[in-house]
């Protein structure tokens, strides 16, 4: 019975990590590798010592005596359990290219920032103020226009880009994704307007085909980062069954030891009292067979003293 408890134990425990292995994979789902107020480690660290103790559990109980069905499920489960791991491995490499990509988008997408202040800033608007200074009145409405073209073709689109790519970055959701995409499509196509009508200021082309290097590295880099997105979120949809099949081979397992534990009580208990009851019958035998003896004898005694009582004194 004890032996039985102990197995029981050593599944429960593992049981009970492997339920802080799933808490810590959510946690890892929502925080990624930043760690909660207070806490020494991240949720992915939580995960791996978790599952360690999982390990050392299961260690222990395939050193103990498995009958051909305890080791048929413990054989599914354990198998199940590497997948599982496994499987948060994966979610871990996808969270740190994910992270990286996203990294390489926020850098270039600042450095569009950057790069388009400075032609607005240290081209375009100077070019105006020039114009104006110089009472040019066509040069004045060429740099105008210019300078509206940059912002309406440009710097609006690319701003309500930004805001799709924010959005994306919050929800995650697909239809954002395309949102975002199609706002792409419309500053891409805007740019290449306000190419067409610079032509001819080299300095200004110059600084805009440099933009649009950046812009292309930026929208790589948002591709990129979708793309770790969906991967991430397919294999914590594939973690997630392995979760919930480990866990019930798990409740499967422990249902089963905890039955045998039962049922061998069961038929301890009935040696037992049928023990007990042997022990009773032959108590009660040895007590008819010692009165017996002891009240044979004295039963002779009194005849013989009723015959001597009445003067038979024969014997």
């Amino acid at each position: 019975v004890s032996e039985k408890a102990r197995t029981a134990a050593l599944i429960e425990d593992a049981g009970q990590h492997f339920q802080e292995c799933r808490r810590h994979e959510k946690n890892f789902e929502i925080r990624g590798f930043n760690k909660y107020s207070g806490d020494a480690k991240s949720a992915d660290e939580k995960f791996s010592e978790a599952a360690a103790e999982v390990a050392g559990n299961f260690k222990a109980y395939a050193s103990t005596g498995l009958d051909k069905e305890e080791a048929e499920i413990f054989q599914k489960l354990e198998s199940g359990f590497k997948d599982y791991t496994a499987g948060f491995a994966k979610v871990v490499d996808a969270r740190k290219g994910r992270d990286a990509s996203l990294a390489v988008w926020k850098k270039t997408g600042e450095e569009l920032i950057s790069a388009s202040a400075a032609i607005k800033n240290s081209v375009i608007d100077p070019a105006v103020k020039a114009a104006q200074a110089s009472r040019n009145a066509d040069e004045t409405n060429r740099w105008v226009s210019i300078a509206w073209s940059f912002n309406e073709d440009f710097l609006q689109p690319f701003t309500i880009l930004r805001v799709r790519a924010a959005y994306f970055l919050g929800l995650k959701d697909e239809t954002l994704w395309e949102d975002y995409q199609k706002q792409q499509q419309k500053m891409a196509a805007g740019l290449a307007d306000f190419g067409v009508m610079i032509e001819g200021y080299d300095e200004l082309a110059s600084a805009v085909s440099k933009l649009s290097t950046t812009l292309k590295q930026y929208e790589a880099a948002g591709v990129k980062y979708h793309q770790a997105v969906v991967a991430e979120r397919e294999i914590n949809a594939e973690l997630v069954r392995f979760g919930r099949e480990a866990a019930g081979v798990f409740d499967k397992l422990l249902k089963d030891i905890t039955e045998d534990q039962m049922a061998y009580s069961q038929r301890v208990s009935t040696i037992l009292a049928v023990l007990s009851v042997l022990g009773v019958l032959v108590g009660i035998v040895l007590a008819v067979v010692s009165t017996v003896g002891i009240t044979r004898p004295v039963s002779a005694v009194v005849v013989r003293l009723g015959e001597i009582a009445q003067g038979d004194v024969s014997r």
